[in-house]
C-alpha cells in the first residue's frame, strides 16, 4: 500500500502496443514501451520526468490519464484506480487534468475562450450558469487574462494565451494532480519562462502536485522539486532535483546532461 504522504503510486506499470504484419505467415508482435514502471509523488510535490524524445514518457502520462491500457497497480491519494469502471474514471478526471505540448490542438476553434473555461464545470454539475461564468472569469485572472477573453477565440491568441487559457481550464476544477506534458516546448524560450512561472505562482495558491514532462533538465531543475531520469521505457535514476543535476549516478544521465549543455 502506498504511504499517506504519496498522491500518485505506480506499482510494476508496463504497457506497449500490437504491431500487425501482413501476408501469408502474418503474425501480431507485441512491443513494449514501458517496462516495469515504480514511481511514488508526494503531496503538493513538482515532480520532474526528463528523457529524450521516444522514450516513453508521453506514454506514461497516457497511462497515468487512462487513455491507453496498461499493466500493473496504480495507486492515487490512497485508493487503487481501475481505469474499467467508468464512474471510478469520471471521478479521477475531476482530480487530475492534464496540460499537453500544443495548446491550438488542445482547443476547439469553434468554441469561444469562455465555453472552453465553462465546459468542466458543466460536465461535473457544478454551479449554476451565473457562477461557472464568474468562476472562468476568475480563473482567467489567476492565469494572467481578463474577463474580455471570454468571448474571444482560439485563433485570436497567441501561443503563450492559449497555453494560459489550457492550464485555467484544466485547473478550474481544482484538482490534486497535474500532468504536464512538454507544455512549454512548443512556446518561445520568454514566454515558456512565463509558464513557468505561472505554474510555480498557480501552486503557492492552489496547492497542487504536479508530474511535469520534459526533455530539457535545466527546465526540470528550475521547477521541480524531485526528478525521475527516463530511457527505453524503465526509470533507470530517481533524486532531488540537485542530485540528478549537479551529482547524476546513472552514465545515461551523465551522457545526457553533457549532451544537453553542448
Amino acid at each position: 500500500m502506498p504511504e499517506s504522504n504519496h498522491i500518485l503510486t505506480l506499482q510494476g506499470i508496463s504497457c506497449g502496443y500490437e504491431d500487425h504484419s501482413f501476408g501469408i505467415f502474418s503474425s501480431v508482435k507485441t512491443h513494449k514501451v514501458l517496462h516495469d514502471i515504480n514511481l511514488c509523488i508526494n503531496k503538493n510535490e513538482f515532480f520532474g520526468l526528463v528523457g529524450e524524445s521516444g522514450c516513453g514518457k508521453s506514454t506514461l502520462a497516457k497511462a497515468i490519464l487512462g487513455l491507453i491500457p496498461f499493466s500493473g497497480t496504480m495507486f492515487f491519494d490512497g485508493q487503487e484506480i481501475k481505469m474499467n469502471h467508468i464512474n471510478n474514471r469520471k471521478t479521477f478526471a475531476r482530480h487530475i487534468q492534464a496540460v499537453f505540448q500544443d495548446p491550438l490542438s488542445s482547443l476547439d476553434m469553434r468554441r469561444t475562450i469562455g465555453q472552453t473555461m465553462q465546459e468542466p464545470l458543466d460536465i461535473h454539475g457544478i454551479g449554476t450558469k451565473k457562477e461557472r461564468y464568474e468562476m472562468a472569469v476568475s480563473m482567467l485572472e489567476t492565469v494572467g487574462l481578463d474577463a474580455s477573453y471570454m468571448k474571444r477565440f482560439p485563433f485570436e491568441l497567441s501561443g503563450g494565451q492559449r497555453q494560459r487559457v489550457c492550464i485555467g481550464a484544466s485547473l478550474i476544477l481544482n484538482p490534486q494532480f497535474l500532468i504536464a506534458d512538454e507544455a512549454i516546448s512548443s512556446l518561445d524560450v520568454s514566454v515558456g519562462s512565463q509558464i513557468l512561472n505561472l505554474f510555480m505562482e498557480l501552486h503557492e495558491k492552489m496547492e497542487f502536485s504536479m508530474l511535469f514532462i520534459s526533455h530539457n533538465l535545466d527546465v526540470v531543475h528550475y521547477l521541480c522539486d524531485r526528478v525521475a531520469v527516463m530511457h527505453d521505457g524503465v526509470i533507470i535514476e530517481t533524486g532531488t532535483s540537485d542530485e540528478i543535476y549537479y551529482n547524476p549516478s546513472h552514465s545515461y544521465t551523465k551522457q545526457f546532461i553533457s549532451s544537453a549543455k553542448l
